[in-house]
C-alpha cells in the first residue's frame, strides 16, 4: 500500500492474517480511517472493518481476543463519538461494543499498552491512578465486560507511567515504564506481578533478604509482607536453619505460624540470640517461609539471612582473594573489629611473596603492626604497586595476620592473597611460554623419544618454561622454531644439569652448531647473530647409552627473535610542484605524481617552518591543480620582494603521516 499519513502506533496481527494497526494517523494505504484501521495481509484495505468515526486522540495499543474482539488503548476520550475514554472494545467488524467499558469504568488517565488473557480479561499499563474509585497506580486488570477486576489488586502499583505489557506462558505479568518502585519494594522501569489465579491468596515473603543484630540482643523481630491478594486469610511457616551460628550456641532454634487475616499485609516474628563469650566474628543463619496451602506464592523472599555481630573483641579479614593492576599504584587491604570497640588494640601482619617479588613488583614492610584506635572498627595496610616496563605473567603475594593485643582475637581465615595483574606490552619478538604450552601457529614444535614441554618447576622469569622430554639412555629430545625473522641478536635463557661431557644439550642455527652445555649449568643468557629471513632453530638434549645425574634436562626460557621489519612502499612517482600562471586569482600551482593519491600543500618564507595550504587529491593521470588565493594580495601590490617564498608538496600516506 501507500502506508499511513501519520505514525503507526501498534500492530496486532489477527489469526486470518489480517493487520490491525493503530496511531495517529488518517490514511492507512489509501483509505480513511480515525487512527484505527485493518489490512489484508497483503496490505491493501480491508473493506469490512468499519470502525466509524474512530478515535479523538492517540491510540497507543491495539490487542486481538480469542472470540476476535479488538482491544485500542491510548489517550483518546471518544470512539465513534461516543464516551470511551481510554480503553475500548470493537467488535471483529471495527464497530464499537458499547456493552464492553465506556465512561462509567472511571480510568482517570491514559494507557499506553494492553495484554488479552484466554479468560477475555485485559491487563491495561499506563498513566492513571484510579479506576471507578479504586486506587491503581499505573496498571490493573478489566474483567471481560470492560469493568475493573477488584480480585487483581496490585497495593501500592508503580509510582510512574507504565509503557509495555507483556505476558508470561505462566500467566505472570511484566511491566516496562518509568518507575523506580512498585508496591513497596525498588524496581527500576521493569518488574513482574502475579496475575494468574494460581495465587488467589497472593504473595507472602520477608521484607529483606539480610538483618543484622549485635550478638548482646536478646530478641529480634523480622517482618514478613503480604501482597497481590489479600481478601482471604492465609497461613504460613517458618523455621530457623543454621549456618555459620549454630542452633542452641548462637541463637535458640525455632518454628511456628503466621497468620494473616482478611486484608492484613503485615506480621511479625520473633527469634532469640544467646550471648555466648567467645569470639567468633560475624556469623549467620537463616529464617525460612513455608506452605502447604494452594493459591499462595511463595517465589519471592522466602528466606531471609540473620547476620549476629560478635560483641566480643574479634578481628578477620574482609576479603580473602584482592585483584590489582601495576597502574593502580596500590592496593587497601582491610582488616574489620567487632565488639570491644571502646578499647585500642593491635593485630600483626607479614608479607609472604608467592611469585611476586619485593620491591620490583610491590612496596611494603615485610612485617608491621596494625592499630585499632579506640572506637575504630576497622584498619587497613597499604601496598604499593611497582608499575614497571616488564612484560610478566600474573603474579602474587600473601598477607597473614597474627599476634592480636588489647583483648582482640583474630578468627576466620588469617591469610590473604593479593594477585597483580601486568599492564605491559609484549617485548617484540619474546616467547615466554607462559600460556603453558609451545606458542600456536608460530613455527614452534617437538619431536624426539620424547617431547619438549612446559613446566613449573624450573624457571628464570615467570611462572613457566620449557624443558626437555623425559628420556632414557641412547635417546633424544628436539625443540625446534623455524619461521621468519629480521636481521640481528637473537637471545634465550638455558639451565642444564645432567651428566658431565657424556648428557648435553646443542643449539644449531640452520644446521650449523652454535653451543653446547653439559653438567650443572645455571641460568645463563646465550647470544646469537641472526640473517634475515626463514630461519631454523634447534635445541638439541641427547643421552648417551648408560648413566645419569642430576635432573637429567635441560632448560630454556625467554627466547628472543629479531623481528621482521615493516618498510612502508616508497610512491612510484615523485611528486613535482610547478607555477603555470599568474593570476589576479593567485598563483597557479600544478601537481604532478601518483594517480588517486593526496598530497598536502605547504608554504614557507625560509625554507624551514611551513605552513599547510590545502590538500590535494591528484586524478587519474596523477595531476592537480591549485590556487593560492592568498597571494592574490601580495602581488596586487606589483613588489616581487614581498612575494618572495617557497612552495612544496608532500605525500600522505594511508595512516594520516607523510
Amino acid at each position: 500500500g501507500t502506508g499511513a499519513d501519520k505514525p503507526i502506533r501498534d500492530i496486532a496481527i489477527q489469526p486470518d492474517g489480517k493487520l490491525v494497526v493503530v496511531g495517529e494517523f488518517g490514511i492507512v494505504s489509501g483509505g480513511s480511517f480515525g487512527k484505527v484501521g485493518r489490512l489484508n495481509s497483503d496490505g491493501t484495505v480491508d473493506a469490512e472493518f468499519s470502525p466509524g468515526m474512530g478515535a479523538n486522540g492517540i491510540v497507543h495499543a491495539v490487542g486481538v481476543q480469542q472470540d476476535g474482539g479488538i482491544i485500542i488503548a491510548g489517550e483518546f476520550t471518544t470512539v465513534d463519538n461516543k464516551d470511551y475514554p481510554y480503553v475500548a472494545r470493537l467488535q471483529p467488524n471495527g464497530i464499537l461494543d458499547e456493552e464492553w467499558g465506556g465512561a462509567a469504568v472511571g480510568i482517570n488517565g491514559a494507557v499506553f499498552d494492553v495484554a488479552t488473557l484466554l479468560d477475555g480479561k485485559v491487563i491495561i499499563g499506563g498513566e492513571f491512578t484510579e479506576i471507578n474509585g479504586y486506587s491503581r497506580n499505573s496498571y490493573a486488570r478489566l474483567h471481560y465486560n470492560g469493568e475493573l477486576d477488584r480480585n487483581f489488586d496490585p497495593g501500592e502499583g508503580a509510582n510512574g507511567p507504565v509503557f509495555s505489557v507483556a505476558l508470561q506462558p505462566d500467566g505472570n505479568i511484566l511491566f516496562g515504564g518509568q518507575f523506580t518502585q512498585v508496591g513497596e519494594y525498588e524496581q527500576n522501569n521493569i518488574t513482574r506481578v502475579f496475575g494468574g489465579e494460581q495465587f488467589a491468596l497472593g504473595r507472602v515473603e520477608f521484607w529483606a533478604p539480610q538483618i543484622k543484630y549485635d550478638e548482646g540482643a536478646t530478641t529480634y523481630e523480622l517482618k514478613v509482607i503480604r501482597s497481590g491478594k489479600v481478601q482471604e486469610p492465609v497461613t504460613v511457616q517458618y523455621k530457623t536453619v543454621g549456618g555459620t551460628a549454630k542452633e542452641g550456641e548462637d541463637f535458640t532454634a525455632a518454628t511456628g505460624d503466621i497468620t494473616f487475616d482478611k486484608g492484613e499485609r503485615e506480621a511479625t516474628i520473633s527469634i532469640s540470640l544467646l550471648d555466648d563469650e567467645l569470639a567468633e566474628g560475624t556469623e549467620s543463619f537463616t529464617v525460612e517461609l513455608t506452605s502447604d496451602a494452594e493459591g499462595i506464592d511463595l517465589g519471592g523472599r522466602t528466606s531471609v539471612e540473620v547476620v549476629v555481630i560478635d560483641n566480643e573483641s574479634s578481628a578477620s579479614l574482609d576479603q580473602l582473594a584482592y585483584e590489582v593492576r601495576e597502574s593502580d599504584g596500590e592496593i587497601v587491604l582491610a582488616v574489620s573489629r567487632y565488639g570491644g570497640l571502646g578499647e585500642g588494640s593491635t593485630v600483626n601482619y607479614t608479607l609472604n611473596a608467592i611469585t611476586a617479588t619485593a620491591d620490583e613488583d610491590y612496596s611494603a614492610a615485610a612485617t608491621g603492626v596494625l592499630t585499632f584506635a579506640p572506637g575504630a572498627g576497622s584498619a587497613s595496610l597499604i601496598i604499593g604497586i611497582v608499575d614497571d616496563l616488564i612484560e610478566e605473567p600474573t603474579e602474587q603475594l600473601a598477607v597473614t595476620l597474627s599476634g592480636p593485643s588489647g583483648g582482640l582475637t583474630l578468627v576466620g581465615e588469617l591469610t590473604t592473597t593479593v594477585t597483580i595483574l601486568d599492564n605491559d606490552q609484549p617485548v617484540p619478538g619474546l616467547t615466554t611460554f607462559e600460556a603453558g604450552l609451545l606458542p600456536p601457529d608460530s613455527g614452534w614444535s617437538s619431536s624426539g623419544s620424547k617431547p619438549w614441554y612446559a613446566q613449573t618447576g624450573e624457571v628464570y622469569e615467570g611462572s613457566y618454561a620449557m624443558r626437555s622430554g623425559k628420556i632414557t639412555d641412547a635417546q633424544e629430545s628436539i625443540l625446534v622454531v623455524e619461521r621468519e625473522t629480521g636481521a640481528g641478536t637473537g637471545s634465550f635463557f638455558v639451565k642444564i644439569s645432567s651428566e658431565q661431557d657424556w648428557d648435553y644439550l646443542e643449539f644449531a642455527v640452520n644446521g650449523r652448531a652454535l653451543a653446547k652445555w653439559s653438567g650443572r649449568v645455571n641460568w645463563k643468557k646465550f647470544e646469537f647473530p641472526l640473517q634475515a629471513g626463514i630461519n631454523r632453530l634447534e635445541w638439541r638434549y641427547r643421552k648417551d647409552p648408560s648413566t645419569f645425574a642430576g635432573m637429567d634436562a635441560a632448560f630454556i626460557d625467554n627466547v628472543i627473535l629479531p623481528e621482521v621489519p615493516v618498510i612502508e612502499p616508497e610512491p612510484e612517482t615523485e611528486p613535482t610542484l610547478a607555477l603555470v600562471d599568474i593570476a589576479a586569482e593567485g598563483l597557479r600551482l600544478s601537481v604532478t605524481g601518483d594517480a588517486a593519491s593526496e598530497y598536502e600543500l605547504q608554504f614557507s618564507t625560509d625554507l624551514k617552518s611551513w605552513s599547510t595550504l590545502t590538500n590535494v587529491v591528484t586524478d587519474d593521470t596523477g595531476n592537480a591543480l591549485y590556487t593560492d588565493a592568498a597571494s592574490a594580495e601580495t602581488l596586487a601590490k606589483e613588489t616581487w620582494a614581498e612575494a618572495a617564498g617557497f612552495y612544496r608538496a608532500v605525500l600522505v600516506v594511508g595512516d594520516g603521516g607523510e
